[in-house]
């Protein structure tokens, strides 16, 4: 991202657009944010910019356009996907002022339901990867006091209540039953990192975390001593256990001449990895319940 950035602002610079009008930092979202994005991964990015007069608009606007195409379509032919969701800076919603940032995030939490939850989702996790980073810090920081408010996290966790590991009867793996290409495999992303990742960033926002990354947060989250030491642990290697078996899989699909997906198949493990990810589920399971009754008093 930083060499792109940095190739499209020369090219800007050298042409009639010339240097940025405003300082403005570059944040990455979703999985790229936490530092956790496998192969073939989309872009979420997005512009942090300083105000300005309402009178200079129609410049800065201009040149922050232009410069979200060029960087959009270098990062596209590098192999960072157009994001089918258009959660890009090409986009308007993703592309705004500091204050401007403020209203908007504002706005989703007080909304609490449907898309906004849904942008919520992605765009808590962003980093700064351009620019001083001052701005991003100061965004950050009016999340991190925004964002603890019980109703919102509850709603939060209803949107990610779906998300379950893949246990089924006897807390035996339970592989998609479904006709088709993936019949007997696992989605180790749908039903194995996404429901910690979803969880422990509820957790974190509730708790005032600022870091993104998934380990990181867990980490934070323990240091506060909200989780324990066996928590950490358990949550701590069931996340490095899937993703390292995603990643694996991942690139025996690339090697094989096939899309990288998120499907593992339950042969292709050895008894020690299915056991090991028999106990990573079951830990995040508990972790999820113990998040639900705490969100809403609810014990089962």
């Amino acid at each position: 991202y930083r060499s792109v950035v940095r190739l499209c602002l020369s090219d800007m610079a050298k042409s009639d657009m010339g240097p940025p009008p405003v300082e403005f930092d570059v944040v990455v979202m979703g999985s790229g944010g936490r530092g956790e994005s496998f192969l073939r991964p989309d872009q979420d990015n997005g512009f942090v910019t300083e105000d300005y007069p309402p009178d200079q608009h129609n410049r800065i606007d201009a040149w922050f356009i232009e410069f979200a195409v060029r960087v959009t379509d270098a990062l596209a032919e590098i192999g960072f996907e157009y994001c089918h969701g258009n959660v890009m800076a090409i986009n308007p919603v993703w592309s705004k002022t500091l204050s401007e940032w403020r209203v908007q995030t504002r706005t989703w939490l007080g909304k609490s339901q449907g898309l906004s939850l849904r942008y919520c989702d992605i765009f808590f996790d962003f980093i700064c990867v351009h620019g001083e980073g001052r701005l991003a810090q100061r965004l950050r920081e009016h999340i991190t006091t925004l964002a603890p408010h019980p109703f919102f996290l509850r709603e939060m966790f209803k949107v990610d209540e779906e998300h379950g590991v893949a246990l089924g009867l006897f807390d035996r793996l339970r592989p998609d039953p479904l006709p088709g290409p993936n019949h007997g495999k696992l989605n180790l992303k749908l039903t194995g990192t996404l429901p910690l990742v979803g969880a422990v960033r509820i957790m974190a926002l509730r708790e005032r975390v600022e870091d993104t990354g998934t380990l990181n947060r867990i980490a934070g989250l323990h240091a506060r001593g909200v989780l324990d030491d066996d928590e950490q642990d358990y949550l701590s290697g069931a996340y490095r256990h899937i993703s390292a078996l995603l990643l694996r899989q991942q690139l025996r699909d690339y090697r094989a001449g096939l899309r990288p997906g998120n499907h593992v198949p339950v042969d292709a493990l050895s008894k020690r990895e299915k056991n090991m990810l028999v106990n990573g589920f079951k830990a995040i399971r508990a972790f999820r319940s113990r998040l639900r009754s705490e969100l809403t008093a609810e014990i089962f």
